[in-house]
């Protein structure tokens, strides 16, 4: 996604995200890597920081972008919106990661940076909606002058926002095999003239003005490094492997768009591209305020319209953004839909930005037909939390469709203060698309996280143990009465706060409590604690978190998100919790929710409060009751292992010599369980032998994975 300029006036500011007591999700793997995210002073464990949902070490980051698997590696790339010189909003660029097994991923060099040294640009504009039409009718204004990210100054940059990469295989593009493609949007401001022959010719000035336009950038060297397509189909030129930062040329400029029905220079974005194995053809669908636009190529250079998607859900709210159409076989069939994924800015279910996804079909001209009247006008929900948003699928994957998001929501970043980073991602999903005729056109969405999340991060399940509750072999535990707070059903067998829980409810008519579910988080006597469960009054399972103390997030109205789920005698709800993200899939992910939480020290009782317990409970009355059961935790290592101190205690005599290094050690648990012993330096080392009593050392400890930690050493000098 991309904040929209206009809207905030000439800046946009924005700050902080991500949760709970983690540590950076990466290492930086070059030399400008390390020196960007401050290797030196890394620490892994900022409040806040998830332990296995990827966040860059340092600064800004949104939308995931260019999402692409290179089989040729055995990579996976994931580009995302970042900003390389704060931690708010601001220089868009393609930061990058790389991943074996979309878990552990590796934050690279800052991949696409923004733009800059652009020449002087002069085109004209037919706007036919928006402020620039002119009295009600077709404006035509020219643009004229050097582009510019500072709406006033003229710096000559433009930023890299969305878009999305293609492995060229079969060097379809002529720019080499194997090449790496990305397509994204250049968004910048531009000084901008009614084109009415004033002012000498050069037409009555009027103000400033965004512009966006599609632009391509190539990678010969595995997606490391990328050049902007200037035009030439030859890559053997003293640029290879680097960024040409002179003006490049756009694969859909602005001006191809010009007079189209509801469109105007601005909001014309995200370019998400998909090959159509149907009928042959490489298909990119774009956003352009309140419609999407597609256009095809067989070349993956040369771009024509093809049609439009007009919006009719909430029209004129908000922008559509990040647009996805993917094609997806519908399980235990051979049939093939095309399902469009859009985001929108502002009034989603749970409120703010959130994700839509409607069924379709598509032609051999390159047009996608709804699957029904009302498909456009009532979009299922992807999720229905408040922070899932600008979500996308990852390429050349066959038949996998796993999708990455943005855990955030643009109504609410000022309210996530972390440092020294903002926001993180979600797990990544697998999508499947299943018939089902309840739903519009027949067909359902659903979600699970990627099993290899169990694979590379997962310890041993845990079977819970509960305090309360009558245990009936192979039925399950029944919770009887009014079981919540301190009297609910306490997990006797764990403790934690990086973990995945799954449980099954059920119970009859007569006797269903009025809500049931599962306390996560909770701290001592779950005074303090997050809700998912089920209200049976109107039929919703939710996630609350009224009770966990955040007094700036309860205030704004992020307490409590639901969705509908009818009555049928069971739910299965599964939670992935992490320091400071919960994602709930209900009955095997028909349907998720996904929220950033803050447990703030100041509002919990300080900082040693631990928020590590695990419970269930029922709640209606003293006759109520229901059965869980199939309980299970699948605990989640940190995905930089854990550094363990070793040292004995040290104690030496007076007058001796003293060497810290031949006294310390410190050992590593990776996520596979493999311990190693670690080097060791020390920073400070306040020993005085020449005088007893104790003395502090302090020492810097890395692991492989780039996970950072200072120590305090106790040293005793006594008399010899």
């Amino acid at each position: 996604m991309k904040v929209d300029l206009l809207r905030k006036g000439c800046k946009v500011l924005m700050a902080g995200l991500v949760v709970g007591t983690g540590f950076a999700l990466v290492k930086p793997a070059t030399a400008e890597a390390a020196s960007s995210a401050n290797q030196v002073g890394w620490q892994y464990n900022e409040l806040f920081r998830n332990q296995y949902h990827y966040s860059a070490a340092k600064n800004w980051l949104n939308d995931p972008n260019g999402l692409v698997y290179d089989d040729t590696t055995n990579t996976y790339h994931m580009y995302y919106q970042y900003n390389p010189n704060g931690n708010s909003w601001g220089d868009m660029s393609w930061g990058h990661a790389t991943s074996h097994d979309l878990i552990n991923w590796q934050e690279q060099a800052v991949a696409i940076p923004m733009l800059d040294k652009q020449a002087d640009m002069d085109f004209t504009f037919k706007n036919t909606t928006g402020q620039f039409t002119k009295d009600g009718k077709n404006g035509q204004v020219r643009y004229l002058g050097q582009p510019r990210t500072d709406w006033n100054g003229g710096n000559g940059k433009k930023y890299i926002f969305s878009g999305s990469t293609v492995l060229d295989k079969e060097n379809k593009s002529g720019l080499g095999k194997n090449t790496l493609l990305a397509y994204y949007t250049s968004s910048f401001q531009m000084p901008t003239r009614w084109d009415d022959g004033g002012e000498g010719g050069m037409g009555s000035w009027f103000g400033m003005s965004e512009v966006q336009e599609q632009h391509l950038a190539y990678s010969t060297d595995g997606g490391q490094t990328f050049k902007q397509f200037d035009g030439a189909k030859s890559v053997a030129d003293n640029m290879a492997g680097l960024a040409n930062q002179k003006s490049p040329k756009a694969i859909i400029p602005v001006t191809a768009i010009s007079g189209l029905p509801g469109i105007d220079a601005k909001d014309f974005r995200d370019p998400k591209v998909v090959y159509d194995q149907a009928h042959g053809q490489w298909l990119m669908v774009v956003v352009a305020g309140q419609q999407a636009l597609i256009f095809k190529s067989e070349n993956l250079i040369d771009w024509t319209y093809t049609s439009a998607i007009q919006r009719q859900h909430d029209s004129g709210v908000g922008v559509w953004e990040c647009p996805e159409l993917i094609p997806m076989t519908v399980k235990d069939s051979t049939e093939t839909k095309w399902v469009l994924t859009m985001s929108v800015q502002d009034h989603a279910y749970a409120s703010g930005s959130g994700m839509q996804y409607m069924i379709g079909d598509m032609n051999a001209k390159g047009a996608w037909t709804p699957a029904t009247e009302k498909t456009l006008s009532k979009p299922n929900w992807l999720d229905y939390g408040e922070d899932f948003y600008a979500g996308v699928t990852f390429g050349n994957t066959g038949d996998r469709r796993i999708m990455l998001s943005w855990e955030s929501n643009w109504k609410w970043t000022d309210l996530q203060k972390t440092t020294p980073w903002y926001s993180h991602m979600t797990i990544p999903r697998e999508l499947t698309l299943v018939a089902d005729s309840k739903y519009d056109g027949g067909y359902k969405l659903m979600q699970a996280p990627i099993p290899e999340l169990d694979q590379a991060n997962g310890e041993k399940t845990v079977i819970p143990a509960l305090n309360k509750g009558t245990v009936i072999p192979d039925k399950g535990t029944v919770l009887t009465g009014d079981m919540h707070d301190a009297n609910a059903a306490l997990v006797t067998n764990y403790k934690g706060t990086t973990y995945k829980i799954e449980s099954e409810f059920t119970w009859d008519e007569a006797t269903k409590p009025t809500a049931l579910g599962m306390y996560v988080r909770g701290t001592d006597g779950f005074d303090r604690k997050l809700f998912v469960g089920y209200d049976f009054g109107p039929q919703l399972v939710y996630v609350n978190s009224l009770q966990i103390g955040d007094k700036d997030s309860l205030a704004a109205g992020r307490d409590h998100t639901n969705t509908f789920i009818p009555n049928t005698g069971k739910l299965k709800l599964t939670a992935l919790v992490d320091e400071s993200s919960i994602e709930v899939f209900v009955n095997d992910g028909e349907k998720t929710i996904t929220q950033v939480f803050y447990y703030r020290p100041d509002n919990i009782g300080g900082p040693t409060v631990k928020t590590d317990q695990l419970g269930f409970y029922v709640e209606g009355g003293a006759d109520k009751k229901a059965t869980v059961q199939h309980m299970v935790i699948t605990p989640y290592r940190s995905m930089f292992g854990s550094i363990q101190n070793q040292t004995a205690d040290i104690e030496i005599a007076q007058g001796s010599n003293f060497n810290p290094l031949t006294y310390l050690q410190f050992t590593n648990t990776s996520g596979d369980g493999t311990t190693t012993i670690l080097s060791v330096t020390v920073k400070d080392n306040q020993v005085n032998t020449a005088v007893t009593g104790v003395y502090p050392i302090t020492v810097a400890v890395t692991n492989s994975s780039g996970k950072y930690q200072e120590f305090t050493i106790p040293v005793k000098v006594v008399n010899k």
